[in-house]
C-alpha cells in the first residue's frame, strides 16, 4: 500500500489550493504538518496560483480575557524593526501616553528616548532607508538613531490649512510618501467633546491624503483616485495596488478604530472603509462580543509560504 507521503505534488497542490481558497486554515496548518513531503508542496508560492484572497490583510482581534486597563497607559503605540549596514536589529516605537519616541538595540537593558521637540507621534516609517515621524501637530520629522544621542528634528510643516485630527498616518504608496488624516466627527460635539457611544453614520469620518515633495518639504493634497486600497490602523499602515488585489475596494481606505482615548468603551466600534470618490463609510460590524478594552483590531498580512 503506497504512503500518503507519494502522493503526486500536483494532487497535493490541489487539496491546498482548496483549502486556502475555503480560508480553512485550521485544516491547512494541519494538512502541512502530515509530512515533509506535504509541507514542502504547501510552502512552494505556485500551489496558490489562481487562489483568490489568500494574500489580502486579516483583521486580528484583541483577547479580551484578562485585559488590564492601566496597561494602556504605559503601552507602545506602535514599533517598526530596523535594520543598519551591520545588520545589527534597532526597533524604533512610540511608547507613553505623551507619544515620545524610542529605540531599543540588541543587549539594551532599557528603551532609549530621542531627543526632539515636544509634541505627540501619531507614527513612524521607514522610508528609503531613512526613518521619519509624524506628530498629532502635522509636524514631519527625520529620526537620526545612528548616533550616540538618537534625536529627531523637524524636516516639514503641516499641510497648508491644516487645523487637527484625530489620527494621522504616514503611508507608501508607489514608492511615495504620503500622509493620511483621519477625522472621526463622532469623538466631538460643538464643545470638541466626544461622544465615543455615538451611533456611526456614513459621514461621520472623512479622510485625506497628501503626498510630500521632499525638494519643496511641501504637502501635495490629493484626490484619492491612486489605484490602491490603503490599510491604516494602530500597528501598521500599508497600500495594496488594486490590480494585483482585484478582491480590494481601490481609492478606499480600510480602517481600525484606533482612538485610544475610547477604547475603554471596547476597541472595534469604528471599524470599516471609507470611499474617497463619494467621501461615505461602510462600516462593518464585529459584533459586540468582538470589542475589546484593551485593544483595537489590527491588520496582519498572512504569508502561508
Amino acid at each position: 500500500m503506497a504512503s500518503w507521503a507519494e502522493l503526486p505534488e500536483e494532487l497535493i497542490g490541489l487539496v491546498v489550493k482548496r483549502l486556502v481558497g475555503h480560508h480553512d486554515l485550521t485544516d491547512y496548518f494541519s494538512f502541512r504538518g502530515v509530512c515533509r513531503q506535504w509541507r514542502s508542496v504547501a510552502s512552494e508560492k505556485h500551489s496558490y496560483a489562481g487562489v483568490s484572497g489568500y494574500k489580502v490583510p486579516w483583521l486580528m482581534m484583541a483577547e479580551k480575557e484578562n485585559s488590564d486597563d492601566r496597561l494602556r497607559k504605559v503601552f507602545v503605540r506602535k514599533a517598526i524593526r530596523l535594520s543598519t549596514a551591520n545588520d545589527n536589529c534597532i526597533v524604533l516605537g512610540i511608547y507613553s501616553q505623551y507619544g515620545k519616541l524610542a529605540i531599543a538595540k540588541p543587549a539594551d537593558k532599557t528603551w532609549m528616548t530621542l531627543e526632539c521637540p515636544p509634541g505627540h507621534h501619531q507614527d513612524i516609517i521607514c522610508f528609503k532607508d531613512q526613518v521619519y515621524a509624524v506628530d498629532a501637530y502635522g509636524i514631519f520629522r527625520i529620526c537620526d538613531i545612528t548616533s550616540i544621542q538618537p534625536n529627531a528634528v523637524d524636516f516639514a510643516s503641516p499641510p497648508e490649512e491644516f487645523e487637527a485630527a484625530d489620527t494621522l498616518y504616514l503611508v507608501e504608496i508607489s514608492g511615495d510618501l504620503h500622509l493620511i488624516l483621519r477625522v472621526d466627527f463622532r469623538n466631538r460635539d460643538d464643545d470638541g467633546v466626544g461622544d465615543p457611544c455615538q451611533s456611526e453614520n456614513d459621514d461621520s469620518h472623512i479622510f485625506e491624503i497628501y503626498k510630500l515633495d521632499f525638494c519643496t518639504k511641501r504637502w501635495e493634497e490629493l484626490d484619492g483616485s491612486i489605484g490602491h486600497a490603503l490599510f491604516l490602523g494602530t500597528n501598521c499602515s500599508f497600500s495594496l495596488p488594486v490590480s494585483d488585489y482585484p478582491e480590494l475596494k481601490g481609492n478606499c481606505v480600510y480602517f481600525t478604530d484606533d482612538y485610544s482615548d475610547i477604547w475603554e468603551f471596547g476597541g472595534g466600534r469604528s471599524t470599516g472603509i471609507y470611499n474617497f470618490e463619494d467621501q461615505k463609510v461602510e462600516f462593518i460590524n464585529l459584533g459586540l462580543d468582538m470589542h475589546s478594552m484593551f485593544s483595537p483590531p489590527l491588520w496582519i498580512t498572512p504569508n502561508l509560504c
